[in-house]
């Protein structure tokens, strides 16, 4: 179960007021991903469980932009409540190693904390877009009206196609007004 750091949109810093003496941190377009390994490893509350881990993706957005092998977990001299904060050390993975290729785009929840743990899902939306689900979803959200649209649109090029299909082989629905099941005006 990867550890996963939450990056923010870009943080310009001072860097001789940092202790890890960076520029800027968090999620920065156009950047390499050791580059933004190496801007953003450190400075996090990790706690115990982090000292476990062999993978650490970095998500902006809820997404994975970033999966890095942990070699080990260290203390940041300087950094505010000396000793609380600390950084990943590990070698940032690239297409073709399997857990880069099994964790990078994949979506890692909503949770609020910066410092997360996820199991990642291995089932992807039944809509055929490619992308994965969490929990028990099926369809991300929307995309239950694409994969309809998609089909329907395969099968009987419009709305209508469908349309007429369906009460040829099922029979027209009875229109609202004649639903002579509904409560209304009963009194």
């Amino acid at each position: 179960m990867p550890i996963n750091l939450k990056l923010s949109d870009t943080v310009m810093h001072m860097a001789d007021h940092d202790p890890m003496l960076r520029s800027w941190s968090g999620w920065k377009a156009g950047t390499s991903d050791d580059e933004l390994y190496e801007h953003n490893r450190g400075l996090w509350f990790l706690g115990r469980p982090a000292l476990a881990e062999r993978l650490a993706t970095f998500s902006h957005l809820g997404t994975v932009v970033v999966v890095v092998a942990v070699t080990g977990i260290e203390f940041i001299r300087g950094a505010p409540a000396e000793g609380a904060k600390q950084a990943i050390i590990g070698t940032v993975l690239s297409a073709g190693n399997a857990d880069y290729d099994a964790l990078i785009g994949h979506p890692v929840g909503a949770d609020r904390s910066a410092v997360t743990y996820f199991t990642p899902s291995t089932r992807k939306c039944l809509c055929g877009c490619g992308d994965f689900v969490l929990g028990e979803r099926e369809l991300l959200p929307g995309h239950d009206q694409r994969a309809v649209r998609a089909r329907i649109t395969q099968r009987w090029g419009k709305a209508h196609g469908f349309i007429t299909w369906f009460d040829q082989t099922y029979g027209r629905p009875p229109d609202a007004s004649d639903d002579t099941t509904s409560d209304a005006g009963k009194g």
